[in-house]
């Protein structure tokens, strides 16, 4: 069983206090049987602040943890280097799929 915080935790180095603050309250108390869910989760997360995203200067911090948690995905996700590129191109998709809220229709 994988904890998401404990192994956030365990990277190194250490993102700034405030990023892994948001980071390990999104983690807290998250379990899985391997990286692959660990990393969809993540992949999850990060789209969900995507979709809620403004466009303002407030929405800073969610762009960044947004970004760690991809970038923590594909670094868990790597532990299977065999399904590493098929899962990297899900989630590519996936959040390429995301509206963003200035488009139009």
């Amino acid at each position: 069983m994988i904890d998401a915080w404990e192994w956030l935790a365990s990277r190194a180095p250490q993102p700034p206090q405030e990023l892994s603050d948001r980071l390990c309250r999104i983690a807290e108390g998250r379990k899985f049987d391997d990286v692959q869910a660990m990393s969809r989760f993540f992949i999850d997360e990060a789209e969900a602040l995507f979709t809620g995203l403004c466009d303002d200067r407030s929405a800073a911090l969610d762009l960044l943890v947004a970004d760690s948690l991809i970038t923590y995905a594909i670094e868990a996700a790597a532990d299977d280097c065999a399904s590493l590129d098929a899962f990297a191109l899900e989630a590519m998709q996936r959040l390429a799929a995301v509206p963003h809220r200035g488009a139009t229709s």
